[in-house]
């Protein structure tokens, strides 16, 4: 192969893309070791602050669909409740 990439003059092509192979090579070590290292909280424990905030939100579709009755607003809303039945079933 060597004698086919002199005569087609990729002499320069070959050793740029081994260069930039060895250059993604390196960031990709660089940033497997980075996020291995990284410490990672488990959804779990961000469940009991994430739970009040959906219900507050929650409430604010509901009161807004009440006050502000729309077509899009009672499909959230029952998009919503479709939700909450999902996973109270898991």
């Amino acid at each position: 192969m060597s004698a086919a990439l002199t005569t087609l003059h990729l002499t320069v092509w070959k050793d740029e893309l081994k260069a930039a192979n060895t250059a993604f090579e390196q960031k990709y070590l660089d940033r497997v070791a980075d996020n291995a290292s990284k410490k990672t909280t488990p959804v779990s424990e961000h469940r009991p602050a994430a739970i009040p905030a959906y219900e507050k939100v929650v409430k604010h579709i509901q009161a807004n669909e009440i006050l502000n009755p729309s077509a899009e607003l009672t499909e959230l809303v029952g998009q919503l409740e479709q939700l909450v039945v999902k996973y109270n079933a898991l």
